[in-house]
């Protein structure tokens, strides 16, 4: 488990989250995070894609984590 502290702002996160998180150091999309967690797990891809998708939306809504659009 990973502890980050921002501001006022605390968040607590699982090992899959915290191998999220080391994933976000470098520019990557959805879609590619969902492919590292489908093959450290031997899960497939779409199998998790909605939930990085959540664990994503949730370090950006409490600034932890921007979100671009690729160009």
């Amino acid at each position: 488990m990973l502890h980050l502290s921002l501001d006022d702002r605390d968040l607590v996160l699982d090992e899959t989250a915290e191998f999220l998180w080391f994933r976000l150091a470098v520019a990557v999309t959805v879609g590619e995070l969902a492919e590292a967690v489908a093959a450290e797990y031997g899960i497939g891809p779409d199998e998790v894609r909605s939930d990085v998708g959540e664990v994503v939306g949730t370090l950006a809504a409490a600034g932890f984590v921007q979100e671009r659009s690729r160009r």
